[in-house]
């Protein structure tokens, strides 16, 4: 029995993932630069030639998986696509991320490990940042310029440094953070950040 349309693109789709995954984890472990198309073949069971239906470069599947974790904190942002953030949103959004890298903390830890390679940096800030990102950071200092009188840009970095500095810490020494130092941190960004206490 031949497959349906629908089943082709759940192979299709599962493939792609298959793709990614073993891509993030070469260029984690053994840096973009190094990582070959035939490796991540090899990685995946795929022949190089069928590789290039689902990816056209490996530029492009960088891109892909940057894309992927990006998109997701994007929807944490704005979950109901009114382009614009509430106190409740804001609230929600530390939930969401601290459940996320709870769940996928070998994921987010292999995605801090590509995001600093140079060749990486280079080639997000060259061209191809997800213009997503660019969407949500404008929300957020809409966000903040109106509840506060601090430098928007400053306040954006401040905020960033903290999130991402201890998403580091925590995906590569979670034994460090038991769960209720992790809630108790996750109160005083909330306090700190969105409430002002």
């Amino acid at each position: 029995m031949p497959r349906t349309q629908e089943q082709y693109e759940k192979i299709r789709k599962e493939k792609k993932q298959l793709i990614m995954d073993a891509a993030l984890e070469l260029f984690a472990n053994n840096g973009y630069a190094s990582t070959s198309i035939s490796q991540i073949a090899e990685k995946t069971s795929i022949s190089k030639g069928l590789m290039y239906n689902y990816f056209s470069s490996k530029e492009e599947l960088l891109q892909s998986i940057l894309n992927l974790l990006s998109d997701e904190i994007a929807e944490m942002i704005d979950p109901n696509h009114d382009n614009e953030i509430s106190e409740e949103e804001a609230l929600l959004f530390f939930d969401l991320y601290f459940d996320m890298i709870k769940k996928k903390r070998e994921q987010i830890k292999l995605y801090s490990q590509i995001s600093v390679q140079p060749e990486v940096v280079g080639y997000v800030s060259e061209k191809k940042i997800n213009t997503n990102i660019l969407k949500q950071q404008q929300l957020i200092i809409d966000f903040i310029v109106k509840r506060s009188d601090i430098d928007p840009i400053f306040l954006i970095i401040t905020i960033s440094s903290l999130i991402k500095g201890f998403t580091v810490q925590y995906v590569f020494s979670p034994e460090m953070y038991p769960d209720e130092l992790l809630e108790n941190y996750k109160e005083y960004l909330k306090n700190t950040l969105i409430r002002n206490k």
